[in-house]
């Protein structure tokens, strides 16, 4: 470690130097945003009927466009038959057909379950307001 390379060309160690510091200041930078956002400290919001709805919309919105798009491949795939003499291209391209329309109508079907239950989790936390102002309003008059 005389300062020279193999070549006999003289070493720059301010720039490793630099490159280090500034290595270490960004890796003291990432553990205060880790030690700082801790899940106790986030910010937790209500679940709210208003909320819910909302999603279910947007779940709902999602899930028939998805539809749409199902709908769109499954009868392209079918006006469109496979063409070869190959039984082994018959094979795959069937396969990945079917993965393709499997993969977007489970897409589908998972974005219509999720708006079908944030609509129940909704009429749920309607209930649940009734039966708590219900309580409240009985607990008053006695």
């Amino acid at each position: 470690m005389n300062g020279f390379d193999s070549r006999g060309q003289k070493i720059s160690y301010d720039l490793i130097d630099r490159q280090t510091s500034f290595n270490q200041v960004r890796m003291k930078k990432k553990e205060t945003e880790i030690t700082e956002t801790t899940p106790m400290e986030a910010e937790k919001k209500d679940v709210t009927p208003l909320r819910c709805l909302v999603g279910s919309v947007m779940a709902g919105g999602l899930a028939t466009g998805l539809y749409s798009l199902t709908y769109a491949i499954a009868s392209t795939f079918a006006k469109k038959p496979i063409t070869s003499d190959n039984l082994l291209v018959i094979k795959i391209g069937s396969a990945v057909r079917t993965l393709v329309v499997g993969v977007a109508s489970m897409a589908t079907f998972i974005f219509g379950f999720v708006a079908i239950g944030l609509i129940l989790l909704a009429i749920q936390l309607i209930i649940q307001g009734f039966q708590k102002e219900k309580l409240s309003s009985s607990d008053g008059e006695s």
